[in-house]
């Protein structure tokens, strides 16, 4: 527990001493789909290996705005269990930041969530996802999941990002 405090302060540190403007540092390239961009940053995080490529492969993303996201994946797990749910919102407070032209999404610093609604084998989860707030070091964001069957609320989380140094990437677009 003690190196993440360490890894976060020394971000933290590395910030506020290497400060520039974050709106320098978004290519000047725009997209003219927000969409586009999203599932685009979406395919990097399923082409590496991990959680997003086991069981996440089939999430699409459905519709993008600023600040907003709708995605959907076929629950194959039986009654979707809470470690799956939890990711739902980790991954979804992360790829809605792609809205703001955000290529790179940060650390996550707070993740909660609350579980509603079981969800069963072969339903349709429907996740969407909103900022709250993006600031030059924090972002809030809020994720809804439901059963599209029937728009049953299944979980609500919250989750919260460091993204000062996200702000630096030079993949970022300017959207």
């Amino acid at each position: 527990m003690l190196v993440a405090h360490l890894s976060l302060y020394s971000l933290l540190f590395d910030y506020s001493n290497n400060h520039r403007s974050h709106r320098n540092c978004y290519s000047e390239m725009t997209i003219s789909s927000r969409l586009a961009f999203v599932r685009k940053v979406w395919q990097t995080f399923v082409e590496n290996e991990g959680l997003e490529k086991s069981i996440l492969r089939n999430m699409t993303i459905t519709d993008a705005s600023d600040g907003k996201i709708i995605c959907e994946l076929p629950n194959r797990l039986g009654s979707a269990h809470g470690g799956f749910l939890s990711t739902l919102v980790d991954i979804g407070g992360s790829v809605v930041l792609c809205t703001k032209g955000m290529h790179s999404t940060g650390v996550s610093t707070d993740l909660n969530v609350t579980f509603i609604n079981p969800a069963k084998e072969g339903d349709i989860i429907v996740m969407d996802s909103e900022c709250v707030k993006v600031g030059k070091t924090i972002a809030y964001t809020v994720v809804d999941i439901r059963n599209k069957k029937d728009g049953k609320l299944i979980a609500q989380g919250r989750h919260t990002k460091f993204i000062a140094i996200a702000h630096k990437d030079p993949k970022n677009v300017k959207l």
